[in-house]
């Protein structure tokens, strides 16, 4: 619901241009403790400075367009908000915000027409097609809410109540008409991140909050706190390499809410190097696997182009950050010690059902599997350090066990203290994951699943229960990686995490109500300067969620018998009716 509230406002500050965002920007915040500027190896804060009024759209940090904004409401509502609760339709939400534009049934909207909102350091600025029947209804409308707007090249421009920007907006209306004449006019809700205009007005800010990550350092956390600081020098780093991200929601006549998220790197960028970089091969290794999992996936990456990319990133955070020495060469040891572990491509699922626990299965391709295990051996005492404060006890194991001559290896988490309520330390409590090395492959069975089992499938090259993956039919051939999740199952496991309170609620029934549920199937496309993530919500989850809501809140659970109203939080649970007696049984 959280999502749909917040498209409704999309959808109303487009046409109302609400104050809220268009809110002067607050002053930088001071570290505690420290009312001046904070001294690093980053230098004093910057002054901010006051942002000007925009001159053209291409100074826009973000842009959002909302397509066919009448086609756009009517499937949300229909199709999703109006699964939860019915009232709240298509129908109603246009005239929820037609009413208040003198336009019940919002006409003025209607053929396609769209909107556009370009987002700036000194606030928003609205562009919306109108039929010119109703834009004067429009802006009468709008003026008497007490939010400056003008009509001009057919549109509703709007920049709020911050001065000057509604002027700024009615002078670039050129520029947003030739933007829209660009789109689709398609339901659908795109945002698109220009990264450069980001970071650079921006840039000012990025820095304090650098500064201030190291200025927060103690003792206890300093070397913690410097990995987490030279963690977010890499992801700036890499930001850098980045010309737009873009992420388009599309729900369709079906029901149906598909999702794209388009990353462009910049040419010759290490990022494009990086996506240019051909992964492994995962043919074959999902037919090993039991094909049960609740979150079942293949994954294809070049490891070594991937490592070198994150030391590429960690040397221009070093540079930038003023990183000491031994803090690099710390920050390097350990990104060499998962140099053996990356592998070219993988398989695995998780959360088997009917499983209690964290479960699962992978296959690995790897260049060297002996190196890997030896790797991960030795990795266990950095291990270990980082667990113990989250009270864990790791112990590794080399050679447990055997099963055909092939050596059993053995991972142990153990929860030491006392302080973990059940059912979390049902789940969390123990956690044992057995590894293996088959030819080329490492292999790994979590939570006392079977990797005896596992074994006899990657020699034989198949399970007994091989499964497809749904992706690549709903989304397309040619992905880097594909994977399917169950809801019915990953409810299942959250609800067990939840313990008796939930299990007894009037949403007892919604697992098994989602087990028919098609999988939500994502895939991740690239070519040489392009990453593409798709993911695809299948309409009937939105449909059996709002039944299932529906049924509780008309009683329908086991925590309201009887088709009795659903009892206060905290209340005693009703007694259950008692049980028919069995029939007779004839001798």
């Amino acid at each position: 619901m959280r999502k749909i509230k917040v498209l409704a406002g999309l959808m109303a500050a487009l046409l109302m241009a609400s104050g809220v965002y268009a809110q002067q920007p607050a002053k930088p915040a001071q570290p505690a403790g420290n009312p001046g500027a904070v001294s690093t190896t980053m230098g004093a804060m910057p002054a901010m400075e006051k942002p000007a009024v925009p001159t053209t759209l291409n100074d826009a940090s973000v842009v959002v367009v909302v397509g066919d904004i009448s086609g756009t409401i009517d499937r949300v509502g229909n199709n999703v908000s109006g699964k939860f609760s019915p009232m709240f339709n298509g129908a109603f939400l246009k005239t929820m915000l037609g009413g208040q534009l003198q336009d019940p049934v919002l006409a003025g909207l209607n053929n396609g027409k769209s909107g556009l909102v370009g987002i700036f350091k000194s606030g928003p600025l609205f562009f919306v097609e109108v039929d010119p029947a109703q834009s004067a209804n429009y802006k009468t409308a709008i003026a008497q809410a007490g939010t400056p707007v003008e009509v001009a090249e057919g549109m509703l421009v709007t920049g709020g109540p911050v001065p000057g920007m509604t002027e700024a907006a009615t002078k670039l209306a050129g520029e947003a008409k030739a933007a829209l004449a660009k789109e689709k006019h398609t339901p659908s809700i795109k945002a698109t991140v220009n990264m450069p205009k980001v970071l650079a007005t921006y840039n000012a800010e990025i820095k304090q909050g650098l500064a201030m990550m190291a200025a927060q350092s103690t003792p206890a956390t300093g070397q913690q706190q410097v990995m987490m600081q030279i963690n977010m020098g890499v992801a700036l780093a890499a930001a850098k390499d980045v010309e737009t991200a873009s992420l388009e929601l599309i729900p369709d006549e079906k029901g149906n809410l598909l999702g794209e998220v388009v990353v462009k790197a910049k040419a010759g960028s290490n990022l494009a190097t990086f996506l240019a970089a051909k992964g492994g091969d995962t043919a074959g290794l999902l037919e090993m696997l039991p094909g049960k999992g609740a979150v079942r996936a293949t994954v294809s990456i070049n490891g070594d182009a991937y490592l070198k990319l994150v030391q590429q990133y960690a040397d221009v955070a070093f540079k930038e950050l003023g990183t000491a020495k031994a803090d690099q060469d710390a920050y390097l040891a350990m990104m060499s010690s998962k140099q053996n572990l990356t592998g070219d491509a993988a398989a695995m699922e998780f959360l088997i059902p009917g499983q209690k626990g964290l479960t699962g299965f992978t296959v690995t391709h790897v260049a060297d599997p002996t190196n890997a295990i030896a790797t991960i051996e030795k990795s266990m005492e950095q291990v270990k350090e980082n667990m113990k404060q989250a009270q864990f006890e790791v112990t590794f194991k080399k050679d447990a066990r055997k099963y055909k001559d092939i050596g059993i290896h053995q991972l142990m988490l153990k929860q030491s203290g006392a302080n973990m309520p059940a059912p979390l330390a049902d789940v969390f409590g123990s956690i044992q994951a057995d590894f293996a090395v088959v030819g080329n492959l490492v292999v790994s069975a979590m939570g006392g699943q079977s990797i005896d089992t596992l074994i006899d499938n990657v020699q034989a090259k198949k399970s007994a229960t091989p499964t497809a993956l749904v992706a690549p039919t709903k989304l397309g051939a040619g992905a880097k990686s594909y994977a399917d999740i169950n809801m019915g199952n990953l409810v299942k496991f959250g609800f067990d995490l939840a313990g008796p309170e939930v299990a007894n609620s009037p949403i007892a029934g919604m697992p098994a109500a989602l087990e028919s549920v098609p999988p939500i199937t994502a895939a991740m496309f690239n070519d040489a300067t392009t990453a593409t993530g798709k993911f695809l919500i299948p309409g009937d989850l939105f449909a059996k969620l709002g039944a299932e809501l529906q049924k509780a809140k008309q009683g329908g659970g086991p925590g309201a018998p009887n088709g009795g109203a659903m009892r206060p939080a905290g209340a005693p649970m009703a007694a259950p009716a008692p049980a028919a007696p069995a029939p007779a049984v004839k001798k």
